[in-house]
């Protein structure tokens, strides 16, 4: 009996109920892990070089993108009564220097982890 890896990159326009049609029917009957790894960087620098908008895709990427991914998935493990969910953060998280919006990020996908526990 092996383990099958399905790997689903989801851009910022994908619809998580496109992929949610696409790959759960398919996983539905094993399905017993989820590993949240999306990051994106961007440039480094003073917070008030940054927009609103380059703040926005870095909270969409590295936040918003693995909640999604988290409330898809999450149902069918309870439903299991079992299953781990692995949010991939960032040692910049816990000591936080100059990568603006990919430290924020990355601090809230800590705090969401642990609101998960």
């Amino acid at each position: 009996m092996g383990v099958e890896v399905v790997l689903v990159k989801i851009g910022l326009y994908v619809r998580i109920e496109l992929m949610n049609r696409i790959i759960i029917f398919s996983v539905l009957a094993t399905l017993w892990g989820l590993v949240n790894n999306a990051g994106v960087v961007g440039y480094m620098g003073f917070y008030d070089w940054w927009t609103r908008d380059e703040y926005r895709r870095k909270l969409e990427v590295n936040l918003l993108g693995p909640i999604e991914v988290t409330n898809v998935f999450l149902p069918l493990m309870r439903s299991k009564g079992k299953g781990r969910i692995v949010n991939v953060s960032s040692g910049i998280a816990l000591a936080p220097f100059s990568a603006a919006g990919y430290e924020l990020s990355k601090c809230a996908l800590e705090a969401f982890s642990d609101c998960l526990r």
